[in-house]
Parts: structure tokens; C-alpha cells; sequence
């Protein structure tokens, strides 16, 4: 679920293995998808991954510093990715529900937006039609962002630990700014998001060749768990309130020898 950066490199990782059929689901419109604006910062280890993909890191050259560090035109980016996956991204789709059913699938109910413009004479109305759609999975990946709407999905249904829900990129950070404040992510959050990806691919490419079942307690999917999130989320309250704590400590002891 979701069809920018991470979403995408897994899709087009996986489709080359072969091994595994993918589905994207992306809430917004190819247009907007693609027309996101401005420019990212590519790690040696993003445009490892976008070469492993073979796609070209698209490097400016007057913004350039050492090999494989320079920006990369997210429209271009973007629009090579989902040039690559004609029919395997579902546009304008809405995750509605993720539950596990009685035969291990993991039901996925959306609600897809169609719409058009009606003009008469001078003036066009814009008329916007939703259909309910259901997709049944044999695992998931969150990979839309800080806020997730599929981790908030399965969050709300109890937050079910055997369903085969996984998270990469944004998706993957607690409180979405960790304990940096966001300056990671700002400065390579695409290249981890691709790199994990990519991983995450390997192992699940590794775990259905074996003709196993994808399930969130395999040694090779435990990294991108939504127990290993919580636990990540778990880490950095305790050392955010140790922090606090001792800032506390710091300042009552400072007005007390003042």
C-alpha cells in the first residue's frame, strides 16, 4: 500500500524475482502521484538501489558532491517507477479495512474514485464516483508514509499480529520523527526507504520460494513487523522520558544551587 518511492521499488523488485504477484494500491491520482514537485537527496546506498532496479539515479550535475550523493528530480523518479508497473498500480484507492479471513488471505476492502468533467457551454462540473473494491492478499506492506493509513487500518482492528502486515520506509518510523527530529529523513528518507524495499523483497521472495507461508513470525520478515514498530515506538518513549527526566533533574538542581 502505497505507490511512491518504497511502495514501487518493492513492486518492480518483486515482479522481477517472479515469484510473487503484486497489487499496489495508491491513494492519489497517477497525475498528482507524478507531478509531486521539487527534488530528493540521493545516498550511495539510493542510487545502489535504483541501479539494482535498473533505473538511472537521474543525478544533477551542478548540485552534484561526491558520486551517487547528488538530487534526484522526483518527478522523474516517479514517473519512471510507475512507468514500469503499467497495470499493478490501482490509482485513487482508498484502504477502507484489512482483516484476515477464515483461509489465511488477508482481505483488503477499498473504495476506488472515478471521476470526469461534464462541460455545458461555458461551464464544467466535476462529478466524482466511488465503488467499493476487495482485494484479497496472502500479505500486506505498508509503505505509505509517516501517517500510515494501513498501519492506522490494522491498528483499529485490534492491531491483529498474525496478519501478515509489514512496513517499510515512513511507514516503519515511531512518532514519525524518531529521536534525530526528522533530520534523516530529510536528508536520505527516500534512499533508506528504497534500500528497505529491497530487502524486505529479498525476504519475501526467499520465504515463498521455499513454499512457505507469509507470516510476521519468520526470522527474515521480523524487521519489518508491526511488533517490531511498536517495540521501536516502546524504545523511544522510554528514552524520550529518560530525557525528560533528566532535564528535570538538570534544571532543579541548577534553580536550587542558584
Amino acid at each position: 500500500m502505497g505507490g511512491s518511492y518504497a511502495g514501487c521499488c518493492l513492486a518492480r523488485r518483486l515482479m522481477e524475482e517472479g515469484s510473487i504477484s503484486v497489487t499496489v494500491l495508491e491513494l492519489r491520482s497517477e497525475r498528482e502521484l507524478c507531478s509531486t514537485p521539487g527534488s530528493l537527496r540521493l545516498s550511495r546506498h539510493g542510487a545502489e538501489a535504483l541501479g539494482a532496479l535498473g533505473l538511472e539515479a537521474y543525478d544533477d550535475a551542478d548540485e552534484n558532491g561526491a558520486a551517487g550523493r547528488g538530487r534526484t528530480s522526483k518527478r522523474k523518479l516517479l514517473r519512471a517507477l510507475v512507468g514500469s508497473l503499467r497495470g499493478v498500480i490501482a490509482f485513487d484507492t482508498h484502504v477502507d479495512g484489512i482483516q484476515r479471513a477464515g483461509d489465511g488471505k488477508v482481505v483488503v476492502t477499498c473504495s476506488r474514485c472515478s471521476g470526469g468533467d461534464d462541460r455545458r457551454g461555458d461551464s464544467t462540473t466535476t462529478t466524482t464516483t466511488t465503488t467499493a473494491v476487495e482485494y484479497r492478499f496472502d500479505a500486506v506492506v505498508g509503505a505509505d508514509g509517516l501517517t500510515s493509513q494501513s498501519r492506522g487500518v490494522v491498528n483499529d482492528h485490534g492491531g491483529n499480529d498474525t496478519i501478515p502486515y509489514f512496513l517499510i520506509g515512513d511507514a516503519s518510523r515511531p512518532f514519525g520523527r524518531e529521536l534525530c527530529f526528522g533530520l534523516a529523513r530529510s536528508r536520505y528518507g527516500a534512499s533508506r526507504a528504497m534500500q528497505e524495499s529491497l530487502r524486505l523483497a529479498q525476504a519475501l521472495t526467499s520465504v515463498a520460494t521455499r513454499g512457505e507461508t507469509l507470516t510476521p513470525d519468520q526470522p527474515e520478515l521480523a524487521p519489518f513487523t508491526l511488533t517490531t514498530w511498536r517495540n521501536k515506538m516502546l524504545r523511544n518513549a522510554v528514552l524520550l522520558l529518560g530525557m525528560a527526566g533528566f532535564l528535570i533533574l538538570c534544571l532543579a538542581y541548577g534553580g536550587r544551587a542558584g
